[in-house]
């Protein structure tokens, strides 16, 4: 785009760089989903920093330098989101389930805050360019959601240690009963459920 613009429509110099251009961006895409499918297959572990993953910093550094290179072309503003749209599935989503899969195999409370991390990433690059406004809403709700489920599992855990969870259960279930009982209705009603299992 940055010489195509340039240059008049049907030279033979256009239409090679816009064949070379097509070959470029189908060779680019293909990249993209065999790493997405490596991702998925094989995850980055998690790190004992609960930082992202070197192999995930060097791909969201690689996303950001591909995002600077699309920034400086001239590639109308009107139809920028929509131009970069493939390459943000095809890089952010699988580098997102990568993240989640890595999370999953250590404790919530870690894995929580190592996705929160992994996003937080991410979205320091994307939040850089406007054609990539679009996908930010999404990646606060996946913040919010990781870092709610890491204060979560960080609260069950400290009551835990003090023996605090069977206690409070105790209260929520005398709370749950008599409310029944005050409602009146009588037939003795549903039993409140069995206490949360302990962890180790």
């Amino acid at each position: 785009h940055t010489i195509g613009a340039l240059l008049p429509e049907g030279s033979p110099l256009t239409a090679t760089l816009q064949s070379s251009h097509k070959l470029a961006g189908r060779h680019f895409m293909e990249f993209l989903n065999t790493t997405a499918q490596r991702l998925c297959r094989q995850p980055p572990p998690t790190p004992s920093s609960l930082q992202p993953h070197p192999e995930v910093v060097s791909i969201v550094d690689e996303l950001a330098d591909i995002m600077l290179s699309f920034d400086t072309s001239l590639v109308p503003a009107r139809v920028r989101e929509s131009y970069f749209k493939p390459v943000i599935d095809e890089a952010v989503e699988p580098l997102l389930s990568g993240c989640s899969l890595a999370a999953n195999g250590v404790p919530p409370a870690e894995g929580a805050v190592y996705l929160a991390n992994c996003i937080l990433s991410l979205m320091g690059v994307l939040q850089r360019y406007d054609f990539c406004a679009w996908r930010l809403p999404q990646l606060q709700q996946q913040l919010g959601e990781a870092v709610d489920g890491a204060v979560k599992e960080q609260v069950e855990a400290s009551l835990r240690s003090v023996n605090l969870d069977d206690k409070i259960f105790a209260l929520r279930a005398r709370a749950q009963a008599q409310g029944k009982a005050g409602g009146g209705g009588g037939g003795g009603g549903t039993p409140p459920p069995p206490p949360p299992p302990k962890r180790a």
